[in-house]
Parts: structure tokens; sequence; C-alpha cells
């Protein structure tokens, strides 16, 4: 059984598993339940402790999606595995950005922005963006991200230095 669908299945999510877990990065379980990644020995002990033997590295190296996911084709014709608790929006998807294209390079909250934003964004050289035709930094971008999302009523992006609009800074 894939890790992610046993997550589904026990009605878990991924920030409930990373703690189970005992592991500090957010993204090595996002690599995980998106098959970017296989865990390590003593991860995959843990792993197949927790789900009694459900989840096995067998798992992890079938190249399958998820039963659990709905597979996508990006608008740059890159395959993307949308799962159950995925943030995922119609701009993400129509975008010529693929916010996992360099996921080591950025982080989640400025792919997240770029993903909001779609075609208005684009990432420029020396980490400025170009946003409605005006050129900012990530501050600048994250806080066009927001007002979009505020507008939409949709959870705004925590990041430093950036206050969420109407005053939410959990």
């Amino acid at each position: 059984m894939k890790l992610a669908d046993w997550i589904f299945q026990n009605l878990m999510t991924p920030s409930t598993l990373r703690r189970r877990l005992g592991i500090a990065n957010r993204s090595t379980v996002h690599r995980w339940l998106h098959g970017e990644r296989i865990p390590k020995p003593e991860y995959m002990v843990r792993i197949k402790d927790l789900t009694n033997g459900q989840v096995t590295l067998r798992d992890f190296l079938d190249p399958a999606p998820p039963e659990c996911a709905v597979v996508v084709t990006l608008a740059n014709g890159k395959i993307k595995w949308i799962l159950p608790w995925s943030h995922t929006s119609e701009e993400e998807l129509d975008s010529p950005h693929d916010p996992h294209s360099d996921h080591d390079e950025v982080s989640l909250p400025v792919r997240r922005a770029l993903a909001t934003l779609g075609r208005r964004a684009i990432e420029q050289l020396g980490g400025m963006y170009r946003v409605d035709g005006r050129i900012t930094d990530t501050s600048g971008l994250i806080k066009k991200a927001n007002q979009t999302l505020h507008n939409e009523n949709r959870e705004q992006i925590a990041f430093p230095g950036v206050q969420k609009i109407g005053g939410d800074n959990d």
C-alpha cells in the first residue's frame, strides 16, 4: 500500500505523519508521498512499524501513483499527483510554472505564491519577480499573492516579514 493511501485511509495528514515519525522537515514527507524520494532505512523501519507492515520499501519502489491521487498533466507536459490534502488551485494547473520543477531551489511559500498568481508572476534573475508588469522582491511577490488569496477568502501564505491581510498572522 502506498504511504499516501495509508494516510488517507487512516484520516491523517502529512503533518501528523511527520510528527509521529519524528521528522523535522515537511518537505521530506512531501517528497515521499509524491514518489520523489525513498525513505532512509531508519525511517522505513518507523513507517513499517507505524503502518503495521502495510507500507513497505516495495511500495516506494513502485512508480504507480497512489489510489487516492488524481493524476493531471500540467500545461508544460509534466505529470503531477494531486493528493487529497493538496492545496492545488486551477491557476497552478494552468500555469506554465511547474512548482516542482525547481523543488530544491524555491521555497514552498514562493512556489505557492507563483502558483496563486499564475501568469501574472514571472521569475527574474537575482531572486526578483515581475508581478503584474512590475519588478518586486520575494516579499512583494508574497504580498501580491496574499492579496489574491484574501480576495478569494483562501488561506494566506505565511512568510517572515510579511503581514497577512486582515491581521491573521497565525
